[in-house]
C-alpha cells in the first residue's frame, strides 16, 4: 500500500460516495478517485485543497482519498482539546474549553423541529435589534415574575387579551391610556371601582402613596359600563 499527496481539481458530490479528480506529482492526474468520509459528516472542499490518497496494494488505478485539508480556511489557534466545524465564509461551531459552545452564523441560523426545549438552570439571554415570536395557536409565559421593558414603545395587537394575576398587576408609566378607539367598554361588577379606590402609587422617593382621597362611586360609571345592582 502506498500513500500519495495531491491537489484536488474537481469533486463530484452527486453519488453515494464522492468522486474526485486529483493532480499528483510528476504530472500524474487521476479521475474517479473515491473519497471516504466519516459517517454523519460530509463536506465539499474547494479545488486546490490538499489531499492524501491511499493506493491499495500500490495499484494506482485503485485510490482512496482518506483526508482533505485546505490551509486557506482552516481555523487556527485552537486550544488543546478544542473542536470546531467551519466554512470558508466564517460560519462555525466551536467547542471551547470550559464547556462553552460558540455558534456563529454570519447571516442566519435556522432550527426546524416538531418540539424544541431549552433548559438553562441559570438564565437565558437574547440580544437583538428586533425579536418576533409567531405562534399560530398560543404563546404562554409562566413565571413567578415577568418583566417587559420597552424604552420607546410596546404594542400588543390581538382579538382578545386576558391577564390573570392571583396577587397583583403593576403598570408603571407616566401615562396610561385605556380603551382608546374602543366601540364598547365593559367593566364587570364593582371590581374596577374597588381597584381605583384602593390603588396606590410609588412617589419619586420610592415611597408608597396613600389611596385616593376621592372615592370612585357608582355614579362615576356610565350606564353602559355600570354594573347591575
Amino acid at each position: 500500500m502506498t500513500v500519495a499527496r495531491g491537489v484536488l481539481r474537481e469533486l463530484s458530490d452527486s453519488e453515494g460516495i464522492q468522486l474526485a479528480k486529483v493532480d499528483y506529482f510528476a504530472g500524474e492526474t487521476r479521475e474517479g478517485i473515491e473519497r471516504f468520509q466519516d459517517y454523519g459528516f460530509t463536506s465539499v472542499p474547494f479545488p486546490d485543497a490538499e489531499c492524501a490518497t491511499m493506493f491499495v496494494g500500490g495499484n494506482r488505478e485503485h485510490g482512496l482519498i482518506v483526508k482533505i485539508d485546505d490551509r486557506k480556511f482552516r481555523l487556527k489557534n485552537l486550544a488543546p482539546g478544542e473542536v470546531a466545524l467551519y466554512t470558508d465564509e466564517g460560519d462555525k461551531i466551536e467547542f471551547k474549553r470550559g464547556n462553552i459552545i460558540n455558534i456563529v452564523g454570519a447571516n442566519e441560523v435556522n432550527i426546524e423541529t416538531t418540539d424544541a426545549v431549552i433548559n438553562a438552570s441559570n438564565s437565558v439571554e437574547v440580544n437583538t435589534s428586533k425579536a418576533t415570536v409567531n405562534a399560530t395557536t398560543s404563546a404562554d409565559i409562566t413565571s413567578p415574575e415577568t418583566t417587559v421593558t420597552a424604552t420607546t414603545e410596546a404594542t400588543i395587537t390581538t382579538a382578545t387579551a386576558t391577564i390573570n394575576a392571583t396577587t397583583k398587576v403593576d403598570i408603571l408609566s407616566p401615562m396610561v391610556n385605556l380603551g382608546i378607539g374602543a366601540v364598547n367598554a365593559l367593566i364587570n361588577s364593582t371590581t374596577f371601582q374597588q381597584l381605583f379606590n384602593d390603588h396606590k402609587h410609588i412617589d419619586s422617593s420610592t415611597n408608597e402613596t396613600s389611596a385616593p382621597t376621592s372615592s370612585f362611586g357608582p355614579t362615576h360609571l356610565s350606564t353602559t359600563v355600570k354594573a347591575s345592582p
